[in-house]
């Protein structure tokens, strides 16, 4: 078999667990707002955002990313100056998150369960970019063990049920 060379571990198997609910979440929304004949493109976009996200899970590309960055740093000797562009972009994005989530709640004020959707999804994204940046800070909280399960695990299963509960929610509607 194939995936018995590779190591899962319970993290990933939270991610992919909460990622694949809000993929699946997103196809049975697709579906209801067909059937009533509506075309929602906040939905395509989350629907997309979650299907990478999910494939993130399984294959690991934000430490690939992550690898590919520290080593070309490492090559241009500044891979110990990081920490400082490292907290400098971790503001920015938590301020560019937060200006878009305040954004997504003024768009969706009609909306609640729309809005829960597009800003689980919004905080997934950060938290991938925060996870990629890979600030040492940052991380030692992420990869807290909490039973057996990386912090950060249980933080995409989270965000995973909170966008499918906006997501199945939403689509109840119609």
């Amino acid at each position: 078999m194939v995936l018995s060379s590779m190591q899962v571990s319970s993290t990933q198997i939270c991610g992919v667990v909460g990622y694949g609910m809000s993929l699946l979440a997103c196809a049975v929304a697709w579906i209801q707002y067909n059937k009533s004949g509506r075309r929602e493109s906040w939905l395509t976009a989350v629907a997309i955002a979650q299907l990478l996200l999910l494939l993130d899970m399984i294959f690991n590309w934000r430490w690939m990313l992550h690898e590919f960055w520290m080593r070309r740093a490492q090559s241009e000797g500044v891979y110990q100056l990081r920490r400082s562009p490292q907290l400098i972009a971790l503001l920015v994005l938590a301020a560019a998150v937060i200006g878009v989530v305040i954004w997504v709640s003024k768009r969706f004020r009609g909306m609640p369960a729309a809005a829960m959707a597009t800003v689980g999804t919004l905080l997934s994204v950060g938290l991938w970019c925060a996870e990629t940046l890979s600030y040492h800070y940052l991380d030692a909280v992420f990869h807290a063990m909490l039973g057996g399960v990386m912090a950060i695990g249980l933080l995409w299963l989270g965000l995973g049920l909170f966008t499918s509960f906006g997501l199945l929610k939403d689509s109840r509607r119609f």
